[in-house]
Formats: structure tokens, sequence, C-alpha cells
């Protein structure tokens, strides 16, 4: 960063670390049944995030299985095609775009989870470009976009800067993940830092349906790995299986929950998606040591000691 003397007071000035300079094309759009793109490269950015259902992707040398909320960058010049081959149709957002910027390497050969702050801003950009453009987005083969004739003010700024936004924070996450292991995981080689990335993706795809039932049977389909091959490195990473890791998560969210006040035992256990209240408290007290409404009294008694 830097600073200097501006009427009496002291400007920071600092680096944009991501700068989007164009947009090629934007869609979003439903693929039909069976729908294949037969390929293509460019030399500049693209990325393709599923919205609902999910598609195959090949690059030059991978092919992917991406499903509802996962998100895969395309770099210059990298041959990418798509199909969707199954009876549910998948709604698809893809932006092509230009940035020259060296911290978008991160981003080459990345497929992730897409957080909700990211989805949000992704529904913003195609709603501005709905706004903004006449070319349809609809259209998976248009080369560019045809801007209207009245744009609607800053429209190009709010897409750029929210693009800008999702890069950065992606870009931020992935370089965090690499110098700050999660609970203490060392990170001491090649074959150790792509394992932790994976694990980063793991569990930041548990914590993002905390609320949600699922099994580790889609866990392993979200980290492209076998049942075994999963367990095991879980394991190894954090002491602990896979579901008993998301249990824990759950009951963490649980006590924040009970803490809160605003929900009951019975609704807590309905929204952290238990079939019980029954099998929720069995959960919460052997996380825990104590039932739900045991915890709930020392929160209250707590309370009351401070008034």
């Amino acid at each position: 960063m830097n600073q200097y003397p501006i009427d009496g007071f002291i400007a920071t000035t600092g680096e944009n670390e991501i700068v989007v300079d164009s947009f090629i094309t934007i869609h979003y759009f439903v693929y039909p049944k069976n729908f294949f793109f037969p390929g293509e490269r460019h030399n500049f950015w693209e990325f393709l995030y599923v919205d609902k259902g999910q598609v195959k992707v090949s690059t030059d040398d991978k092919h992917y299985d991406l499903t509802q909320g996962q998100i895969i960058f395309h770099a210059p010049n990298e041959f990418h095609t798509v199909s969707c081959n199954t009876d549910n149709a998948p709604n698809l957002i893809v932006i092509a775009f230009t940035c020259n910027s060296p911290a978008m390497e991160t981003l080459r050969h990345i497929v992730l989870n897409v957080n909700e702050k990211n989805r949000r801003l992704l529904s913003l950009i195609i709603q501005e470009a709905e706004s903004s453009f006449d070319s349809k987005l609809e259209d998976p083969y248009i080369k560019g976009l045809k801007p209207k004739e009245e744009m609607p003010f800053g429209a190009f700024q709010i897409m750029k800067t929210n693009l800008e936004l999702i890069l950065l924070d992606i870009c931020r996450d992935l370089k965090l993940s690499q110098q700050k292991p999660h609970n203490d995981m060392q990170v001491s080689s090649l074959k150790d830092r792509a394992e932790y990335l994976r694990m980063a993706g793991i569990i930041n795809y548990l914590e993002e349906n905390v609320y949600k039932k699922i099994t580790l049977e889609e866990v392993c389909k979200q980290a492209y790995m076998s049942r075994s091959s999963l367990q095991k490195m879980f394991k190894s990473r954090t002491g602990e299986s896979v579901m008993n890791y998301f249990i824990r998560l759950k009951m963490t969210e649980a006590k924040r929950l009970l803490t809160d006040g605003r929900y009951n035992i019975s609704g807590i256990s309905d929204i952290l998606g238990f079939n019980s209240i029954h099998y929720f408290s069995r959960q919460f007290k052997a996380v825990t040591g104590m039932s739900p409404s045991e915890y709930t009294k020392s929160i209250n008694s707590q309370k009351w000691d401070k008034l």
C-alpha cells in the first residue's frame, strides 16, 4: 500500500489484485437433454457454474461431473467441452471475460463449490446482463454481447465489480487454505497441498450443508473420491470419520441456536435435518455431554448470573 498527504489528511492506496478488463459473453440457459457442445479453445478466461442439475465437462486432459453449486474455471487456450446426458435439464451460468492479473493463475484447473455470498453475486450479474444487453443469454453460440441503446446507469461497472469480488473471494480462500492448515493439518509437499485443498473443499461442502441431510455417498461424489479413499484421508487429517465431523458441525450450530433462544428444541431438530427429536437429542448429548434441555438450562443460568 502507498500513502500520501492530502489537505492535512493521509490518503491510502493499494493494489488492484484482480481486474476484469472486458466481458466476451454472458450466458444463463437451460441445456436440453442430451445436449453436447463440441468444444472450443480461446485466449481468454471462462467459467461454468451449475445453477441446477448436473453436466459433464471435459478439458485437454481431464473429465469432470459437475453438480449443482459447483464451478469450473477454464484458463486461456484450454480446450473444453460440455454435455448433458441426464433426464433433468441443467441450468448453467457461463461467463467469458478477459483478465491479465497474475492472481488468476490460482484458478487454473480449479473445480469447487460456490458459497452463498458468491451465488448472490452471480445472480446480480445475470440480472444486470438481462437489462443491459439485447443478446440472448440463453444462446450458447453467440460470439459477443450487443449492448442496448440505453443501458442502465453503471451497468458495466456493477457486473465488472461483482465478478471481481467473486474472483477475489475464491482466490483469497484458496491462498488462505494453502497458508493456514485447517485443524492443524500439516502441509509439507505438493501431494499434501493437493490433499489439503481437497480436504478444504470437503469441509466447506459440509459447512455449507449443515442444515441439510447429506449422505457419505453424496460427499464422495462432491470430492470425486471412493468411499474408502475419502474415509482414509479424512480420518488421517481430522482423526474422525466424515459423518462424525458433520454431526459435530450440526451440534455446534445447535448450541448456537439454543443460545439464541428463538427456536425450541423440536424446531432446531427440524432445522438441522433430523428425522426425530429423540435422535437429535441423543446426538447432542453424545457430542456435548448434556441433553439439549440441560444445555438450555445452563445457558439460562449463566444469563441470570450475569444480571
